[in-house]
Formats: structure tokens, sequence, C-alpha cells
């Protein structure tokens, strides 16, 4: 089996990525970045090839915005290992407005 890394050299990924940056402008969806390093990020992870994932579920985020994302869910994974909790993250964002809530299911293993 594949790590995720090396799912992301993926010709297949690299296709849909540059389709999802084309759509998108090649720039942020959130902030409208088109200067830096862009991203797509996951809203929710379907299956285990990246590749596979709808591109309704796709975005473009720039570097900073990407890791914003990846620092709330971080967050709560060191709370989960602190108190003894063995688990499995899956999230995903809603957005309503200029609000963003995220949905998350957390499951003991």
């Amino acid at each position: 089996m594949s790590s995720y890394q090396e799912k992301l050299k993926d010709p297949r990924w690299q296709k849909k990525r540059l389709e999802i940056f084309q759509r998108d402008n090649w720039k942020c969806t959130e902030c409208g970045d088109d200067q830096s390093t862009l991203h797509v990020h996951h809203e929710e992870y379907s299956s285990s090839d990246p590749w596979d994932t709808p591109n309704d579920k796709l975005k473009t985020l720039c570097e900073t915005c990407h890791s914003k994302k990846g620092l709330k869910i971080n967050q709560i994974e060191m709370f989960l290992e602190k108190i003894g909790v063995t688990f499995v993250i899956a999230a995903s964002w809603e957005h309503e407005g200029d609000k963003e809530r995220y949905l998350i299911s957390i499951s003991d293993l």
C-alpha cells in the first residue's frame, strides 16, 4: 500500500489538482491570494485515494489558509491524545457567509 505522500505524486492526483487550480482561477478561495504557493484542500476524505474525491469537496487554498485548517485539526488530535482517547477523526467544513463551521466525527478504535 502506498503512503499518502506517495499518492500525492501519482499522475491521477497531479491531473486532478491542476483541474481544481484551473477551476478556482489559480487563487486561494479563502483570501484571494494568487502569489503564494497553492494547495488543493480536501474538505472531506471520501476514499483512501485523493484523486477519487469529488471536485466539489476540493478547493484551492494558499499555504497560509491551508496551514490554518490543519492547525485546528492538529489541536483537536493533541487534546484527545492528552486525555488518552484512541480515535479516528473525519472532518469537513461548511461555510455560511463569512462563518466557517467544522464538522468533526470522532470514533473510538
